[in-house]
């Protein structure tokens, strides 16, 4: 390779993943025992950090909030899921490939989550959470491994 390409390279600074590997991990490790809104707040940290790294509009990013909407799920944050499923299916239907598990997974939440209403009192949105969240969790969504998953791909195999 040339001179130019590995300068650039080794100029770039790839602190960001680093941290939000680290912070995936820490994800990982709390869903494996059950502690979903831990994993939901160390998830979007991560999701936080690679937007420094990714455009908007990447599927990577895309991918990611599929991970986390599932956590929030799981949390019992249902809006704030559907919220992040939305914005997945968004980017995965033109840019993922024909037959993308994440996007596949994205709609099916989002026939089965109530669509986001425009305002809600906490009351309201106490309700619909745990009424919803237990109509969402009959898929293998809430089913899935998170714990022993590290990859998207692991954890629709899971």
């Amino acid at each position: 390779s040339c001179h130019a390409c590995t300068s650039s390279l080794q100029d770039e600074d790839f602190q960001w993943r680093i941290q939000a590997q680290s912070l995936d991990e820490r994800a990982r490790t709390a869903a494996g025992k059950g502690a979903w809104k831990e994993a939901a707040a160390a998830s979007s940290a991560s999701l936080a950090l690679l937007r420094e790294g990714f455009a908007e509009g990447d599927p990577e990013l895309a991918r990611e909030e599929c991970k986390l909407a599932g956590l929030y799920l799981q949390a019992g944050e249902v809006m704030r899921a559907r919220e992040l499923w939305e914005a997945a299916a968004e980017v995965l239907s033109v840019l993922g490939p024909i037959g993308d598990p994440d996007l596949e997974e994205a709609q099916e939440m989002l026939r089965r989550l109530p669509p986001l209403a425009a305002k809600q009192t906490s009351r309201d949105a106490s309700m619909v959470n745990s009424d919803w969240r237990k109509q969402a969790c009959k898929s293998k969504v809430c089913k899935a491994e998170f714990a022993t998953s590290a990859t998207h791909t692991e954890m629709d195999r899971a």
